[in-house]
């Protein structure tokens, strides 16, 4: 893996990178997915929209110049999807509202831009996550996801996990590193 934030997307660009494509596909997928739903799509659609998005990135990976002063590839996907959604719903026509979806859409007033940062953060940490798990013992995973994940409190961790405070944020910060370390190397536009 290479420490530069660029990394995967340099290496889907070359098109034979395939490992650097199931990569991405563990990304972004479940990403684009929740970010499809969240913007209205039916289940029944989901799939679709997301196999469409991942057809076009594919077809156009090539050609993305990374410019921060014209747009961050972040960007281009959340575009992407949400454009595919809207037409998606735009071929299904006019639904009748349910009562509780509309409520629950109400209440919450979360933008569609604001929602995929959520979105996007949090794919991005279920992914590395999983990268760190398996660099890790399963106690010490399991005391880093309960005390920085879950903000359990240092006395609860160390007393499930028979730490004691001091090898509690050793396993803090060395997770944190970990963490930042794994986003760094594939996360394109952030320091």
């Amino acid at each position: 893996m290479s420490n530069t934030p660029l990394s995967l997307l340099e290496r889907i660009r070359a098109d034979r990178d395939e490992t650097a494509w199931r990569e991405f596909d563990g990304i972004y997928r479940p990403m684009l997915r929740r970010y499809a739903r969240a913007c209205g799509a039916a289940d029944g659609d989901i799939e679709d929209i997301v196999q469409g998005c991942m057809t076009a990135i594919h077809a156009h990976i090539s050609g993305f110049e990374h410019d921060a002063r014209i747009g961050r590839f972040r960007a281009w996907l959340r575009t992407m999807v949400r454009n595919r959604v809207l037409n998606q719903l735009a071929r299904r026509g006019p639904v009748p509202a349910d009562a509780d979806q509309l409520a629950q859409t109400q209440q919450r007033e979360i933008l569609p831009e604001e929602e995929f940062e959520r979105i996007w953060w949090a794919e991005h940490l279920r992914y590395y996550l999983g990268r760190i798990r398996g660099r890790v013992d399963a106690r010490t995973f399991d005391a880093f996801t309960a005390h920085v994940i879950e903000q359990q409190s240092v006395k609860q961790v160390c007393a499930k996990y028979d730490l004691s405070p001091n090898t509690l944020y050793k396993i803090k910060w060395r997770g944190t590193e970990m963490r930042r370390e794994q986003m760094r190397s594939l996360i394109d536009d952030e320091p």
